[in-house]
Formats: C-alpha cells, sequence, structure tokens
C-alpha cells in the first residue's frame, strides 16, 4: 500500500496501480484460492463463514500474507456472510486467525482481544498455538 500510495504521488495512473495491488494474482496463487474456497464452511442461521489455510495448501513463491488477507478480504463481502473466521496453520506451530465484519452491529475486535489478539471493530486477528486437524465428520479442531 505505501509503495502504491508513493506511484500516486510521482503521478501514476490509480487505475493501474489499483489493478496491480488488488486484482492481478498469479496463476498458483489462484489455485491456493481455489483449494482453500473449498473449505469454506457457512452457517446460515448465524451468517457466519470460516475457512483454513493449511500449509500443504500453499505453492512455493506464493505469498502467504497475501492469501490469507485477500480471502479474509474477499470472504468479508460474501452476501449474507456477517461475520468471517479465517485460520490458517502456520510453519511453526502457530495458527493464525483473521476475523472481519462488515456488520456494524458486530465488533470482532472483542472475541480477537478474549483469543489474545487485537484489532478494531471491522478486521481483527490472533495468534494461538497448536495444529489445525481434521475430525471424521469433516470438520476442524484445534490441538
Amino acid at each position: 500500500m505505501a509503495m502504491a500510495s508513493n506511484l500516486l504521488l510521482f503521478g501514476a495512473s490509480l487505475n493501474q496501480a489499483s489493478d496491480s495491488l488488488l486484482k492481478i494474482k498469479s496463476l498458483d496463487s489462484m489455485i491456493v484460492w481455489g483449494e482453500i474456497l473449498k473449505k469454506i464452511k457457512y452457517n446460515s442461521n448465524l451468517g457466519i463463514a470460516s475457512a483454513l489455510i493449511l500449509q500443504a495448501d500453499i505453492k512455493p513463491g506464493v505469498s502467504e500474507t497475501e492469501i490469507s488477507e485477500g480471502i479474509a478480504n474477499f470472504l468479508n463481502s460474501l452476501d449474507g456472510v456477517k461475520a468471517l473466521l479465517l485460520l490458517h496453520q502456520q510453519t511453526n506451530g502457530l495458527i493464525k486467525g483473521s476475523l472481519r465484519t462488515n456488520d456494524d452491529l458486530i465488533d470482532v475486535s472483542k472475541l480477537a482481544k478474549i483469543l489474545g489478539g487485537g484489532g478494531h471493530k471491522k478486521a481483527a486477528g490472533f495468534t494461538l498455538q497448536g495444529q489445525l486437524i481434521q475430525t471424521e465428520q469433516d470438520s476442524w479442531k484445534i490441538i
């Protein structure tokens, strides 16, 4: 974002900077998105979506930060989703959680704070020690 801002200060096109920053993705990146999108869970009663990023999903040369931030922001814009939880298994035995909402009545920073993290009302995060394990019921738990 800082580099894009500097480009604009020096006369770059806003449309080109926006496209480069937000829209243009590599094929490998889109393949990773596909693997993650297959695992979305949605509770229509609560309007809560959740997704997982496992290390096995990440291809070499693909930015994990770009993937996790991009997926979180994309899923937060889906119709009917009031809140989103994205869990990302890190290589160092940590799980990074990202929370997003567009609902003015929801404050995701409160949940993030309970889990030892922080952020602001509409975007927050936390980190937990642990590992994501798939259960027999095709859901996931943290151990």
